[in-house]
Order: structure tokens, then C-alpha cells, then sequence
């Protein structure tokens, strides 16, 4: 009871906070806005290319021809344009006059390619679309093979009718890896876990508040503990913080368009976990440093150092190795690690450890700060 007595008190006081509740909602809401519109590019993994253009020519009758005109005749992501070339020297001719990307001479058993270097990416996605076409035509050619020696050696019963198709012996499929985030999805997240680390600087500084105006004295003048007014000095405030988180989250995903993911609770449950483990941070800075301009000097130095290892401003993997191997020392990384994880691709391995971390740095800060106010004297 004592313990939601002064969480409800200090949630009051928090509320009458309104400019600093007020900065803490609009700037990161600002901040996603901003950064994901100006940084859109580097997260869409998508480069254009111009357009590509490819001639070919058959030369001779054969499945082989018939399976590339077909090949030439489909619409195709790979954004390559085949065109038929009346003779191999005017299919040689366009590649020399730059015409086209590449040349293709089609036989009976292979493909001749011609390739313009002075455009090495365009041929050689050329290239890499004949080879593919081979493998391909060259396995349904085996399996075709096989089974007309199977039909003709089986005497004792005849073979089952095959396919009409041979390329139906062949299956295609894609492996879809996880969904990649958006320059806002991964700035919601980063930007609401950069905005709870300053959250820590007004849990000292109400912490700072109750020492200077003598109120935690009269409060443990009562039948209170210190673990008591320490566990609720960190709810009152946690309850704001958390309120806050929610706004966030709410406000970027229905207005400016952020994908949370679809597991919502874990989502949650590893915000509430930064939340205790920062506001406890920002309760035991209170007692353990001087003054609140000691405070705000070592938070503030700290703060942009975690940000920066836990990958807020930038991705960790476009950093290079050594900021990677460094960034194991950041709390915020294993918890943007674990939050990107679970809302991408519903990846929950990282969500033990990125608790683990948070909550038990949490217990630690209140065991600091209960040593400390044990230690001062309350007159």
C-alpha cells in the first residue's frame, strides 16, 4: 500500500510536468517524421537500372530454340528487352554500336553470347538469365532422359503416362527471408528507445527533487522503508514513461505509417523492460552524484555513447566490424536487436536476453541507490 501511495503521488507530480511531457511526445514524433522521409533511400535496398536490351538469333530447329523463343516472349522482372536480330551480323553489329547490352546466337545445343563491355552490369545480368535458362533446360532434359530409358526397359508393365510439359518436372520457388524494415519502422523503433534513455535525466531529477525539498526525509519518518520509496519513486514514474512509449508507438503507426509487427505484447513487454531499467538508472544517479548539473553533465555524456553502440542513428551492420564488436557493450543494442527481431520477422531469440539485461540492470541501479540513501543521513 505504502509502495502506491507514493507511486500515485509521484505520478501526480508528473503529470503536472506538462512541458516536459509535451517534449517528450511531439520531438521523437518529430524526429521519425523527419528521418524517415530524408533517409528513405538507404533502407529501400532498391537501385534502378536503365533500361536493358538484348538481340538474339536461332539457328536451327530444336527444343532448345523453341524453349528461348518462349523464354523471350514472357514478361520477366529481370527488365531485359530481347528482340530478334534478321542475321548474326546485325545482332554483332547492334552490340558493337552499342545498341544493345548483349548478342545472343541460340543453336541447337548452346547459346553464344556477345557482350558489350562498356556496360559490364547490364550484360551481365544478360548473362546470368542465360545461365539460369541453361541449368533449367539442361534438368528437364535429364529428367526427360531418364524417363524415356525407364519407359523403354520396363517390359513387365508399361511406364505412366508423363507430364505433356518436360519443364513440368522442374519446380521454381522462392524463399522469402524476413520483411525489411523502412527507414520509419526502423526509426520508430530506435528513436522510442533513444527517447526512454532520456527519460532517465527527469527520474533524477525528481529523485534530486524529493531530496532538496526534504520530502523523502518526512516520508521515511513514517513507517516506510527505503526499498518501499524506491520501488515507488520508479513506478510513479514508470507509469508516465510507459503512457508516453504508447502514444509513440500509436501515433507512428496509424499516422505515420510504422510497421509494429504483429506481436504487440512482446513488443510492450520489452519497452516496460527499458522503462524500469532507465528510470532506475536516473533514481540511483540521483544518489549517487552531487548535484543535478553533475547529473545532467554524466547522463547526457552517456546517453549519445549508448545511442550510438546500440545502432539509434545508423544501422550496426553498415558500420563495419569493429563498431559491431563494440556494440555487444550497449544495453540498447540487444534491445533494438530484440524489438526489430520480433516485429520483422517475429524472431523471439534475442527477447531473453534483451530482458535479462534490462531487468537486471534495474535490480542493480535500486540495490545502488538503497546503499547510498542507507549511507545518508535524513535530518
Amino acid at each position: 500500500m505504502n509502495i502506491l501511495k507514493i507511486a500515485l503521488k509521484e505520478l501526480k507530480q508528473q503529470i503536472r510536468d506538462w512541458k516536459s511531457n509535451t517534449v517528450m511526445i511531439l520531438f521523437p514524433i518529430v524526429l521519425i517524421a523527419i528521418l524517415g522521409v530524408a533517409l528513405s533511400g538507404a533502407f529501400s535496398g532498391v537501385s534502378s537500372l536503365p533500361e536493358i536490351k538484348a538481340s538474339y538469333t536461332i539457328e536451327g530447329a530444336g527444343p532448345m530454340g523453341t524453349a528461348f523463343r518462349a523464354l523471350a516472349g514472357a514478361k520477366t522482372d529481370s527488365g531485359v528487352q530481347f528482340s530478334m536480330a534478321r542475321s548474326r551480323q546485325e545482332g554483332v553489329r547492334s552490340v558493337e554500336n552499342a545498341d544493345t547490352s548483349a548478342y545472343l546466337v541460340v543453336g541447337r545445343s548452346e547459346i553464344r553470347l556477345y557482350r558489350n563491355e562498356r556496360y559490364p552490369i547490364e550484360s551481365g545480368i544478360v548473362k546470368s538469365i542465360v545461365t539460369a535458362f541453361l541449368l533449367r533446360y539442361n534438368a528437364a532434359a535429364a529428367v526427360a532422359a531418364s524417363r524415356d530409358a525407364l519407359a523403354v526397359s520396363s517390359s513387365a508393365s508399361p511406364a505412366p503416362a508423363p507430364p505433356e510439359a518436360t519443364g513440368s518436372y522442374v519446380e521454381s520457388r522462392a524463399l522469402s527471408g524476413k520483411r525489411m524494415p523502412s527507414s520509419t519502422d526502423f526509426y520508430a523503433v530506435t528513436i522510442l528507445t533513444l527517447i526512454i534513455l532520456y527519460a532517465s535525466l527527469f527520474g533524477a531529477s525528481r529523485a534530486r527533487t524529493e531530496r532538496r525539498l526534504g520530502t523523502a526525509n518526512r516520508i521515511l519518518s513514517a513507517p516506510v522503508g527505503r526499498a518501499q520509496l524506491l520501488i515507488g519513486q520508479v513506478g510513479g514514474s514508470l507509469i508516465t514513461l510507459v503512457a508516453q512509449a504508447a502514444v509513440l508507438i500509436a501515433f507512428s503507426r496509424f499516422v505515420l505509417g510504422a510497421y509494429w509487427g504483429a506481436h504487440l505484447l512482446t513488443v510492450g513487454a520489452l519497452i516496460v523492460a527499458e522503462s524500469i531499467m532507465i528510470v532506475s538508472a536516473g533514481v540511483a544517479a540521483a544518489y549517487l552524484l552531487p548535484n543535478e548539473a553533475a547529473i545532467v553533465a554524466v547522463l547526457n555524456t552517456i546517453i549519445p555513447v549508448l545511442a550510438f553502440f546500440g545502432g539509434t542513428y545508423v544501422p550496426l551492420d553498415m558500420m563495419g566490424p569493429v563498431v559491431e564488436r563494440l556494440a555487444a557493450y550497449s544495453p540498447l543494442k540487444w534491445l533494438n536487436q530484440a524489438l526489430l527481431g520480433v516485429i520483422c520477422d517475429g524472431d523471439f531469440s534475442a527477447v531473453g536476453h534483451a530482458l535479462a539485461i534490462n531487468l537486471g540492470a534495474a535490480a542493480l541501479f535500486i540495490a545502488v541507490a538503497a546503499l547510498f540513501t542507507r549511507r545518508e543521513a535524513y535530518r
